[in-house]
């Protein structure tokens, strides 16, 4: 096991976020909500020890008006951090799914050459295989 997934809805567990940090080799990572800020991790975030951040840009209805502003508003306001796409890989988990042709013109063309700029975070490996979102199934 490389890593841990916490589901948090209240985020209280700053203490365990400390602790996880001072091990060698722990990666903190945080997914958060599109729409800017997620106030269920402002206080996590505001701990600076999150080397990653997975920004969902599905099921969240304010992000599909504006997914790149809303993306750029994270990366802007965590530039010590990576900051990646979440997205899903099939129209079947989301009607936020992005076709990839759109993915790169309204957004990766943009963004991908910020420094903090981290990729993409695909949701999930079996609807990747699926629909061959990634080209990799």
């Amino acid at each position: 096991m490389d890593g841990w997934s916490l589901r948090v809805p209240t985020f209280g567990y700053i203490g365990l976020i400390c602790t996880c940090e001072t091990r060698v080799g722990v990666l903190l990572t945080a997914t958060t909500r599109c729409s800017y800020p997620d106030h269920r991790l402002e206080k996590a975030l505001a701990t600076g020890l999150f080397a990653r951040i997975h920004v969902r840009m599905f099921g969240d209805p304010q992000c599909t008006t504006s997914p790149r502003y809303s993306w750029e508003k994270w990366a802007a306001a965590y530039p010590g951090s990576k900051v990646y796409i979440g997205l899903v890989a099939s129209w079947e988990q989301d009607s936020a799914w992005m076709f990839q042709k759109d993915l790169y013109y309204e957004m990766l063309q943009f963004v991908r050459n910020l420094p903090n700029y981290g990729g993409l975070a695909i949701y999930d490996r079996y609807y990747d295989k699926k629909a061959n979102y990634t080209g990799q199934g």
